[in-house]
């Protein structure tokens, strides 16, 4: 997955590189199910590859169930789930709103800008996460403004 990554790696090079990178992940969850960190990068994978499909839900879900306190996979959960929050169903937007939660918790600041690249205030403007100063203030910017 890293060399798709490289300066140059464009296009097919690209995609072929990514859909190697799936199978072996694929490979590698078949001999460890419950290993959350094969669940994300296959996440991470098919993200990049813009596959949103079956196994893309399945990856995202698997991922938040085996590894709720991991915070890679917190963060690779809520990135993909916003990237692409309009095809998710109503069960895979719940998982994304509760690593949202879960998240910040642990990690508020790397959340937090996560959630403001995507512009969603309303998955952080409520009473659990308000006690953080900076979300506070951009709530009450965003809100006062009519910006959502």
């Amino acid at each position: 997955m890293l060399q798709s990554s490289r300066p140059g790696v464009m296009g097919a090079e690209r995609r072929a590189l990514l859909n190697s990178a799936a199978g072996h992940f694929r490979q590698a969850l078949e001999v460890r199910p419950l290993w959350p960190y094969g669940w994300v990068n296959l996440l991470a994978v098919k993200d990049k590859l813009g596959e949103m499909d079956r196994e893309f839900n399945s990856a995202l879900r698997k991922s938040a169930e085996l590894g709720p306190w991991e915070s890679r996979v917190q963060l690779q959960v809520v990135e993909s789930g916003l990237r692409f929050w309009g095809e998710l169903g109503t069960a895979e937007r719940g998982v994304v709103q509760q690593k949202v939660l879960d998240a910040f918790k642990v990690q508020p600041h790397e959340i937090f800008v996560i959630i403001k690249d995507y512009g969603r205030p309303d998955l952080v403007c409520d009473d659990h996460i308000l006690q953080h100063r900076q979300v506070s203030q951009w709530c009450e910017t965003v809100f006062s403004f009519g910006q959502y």
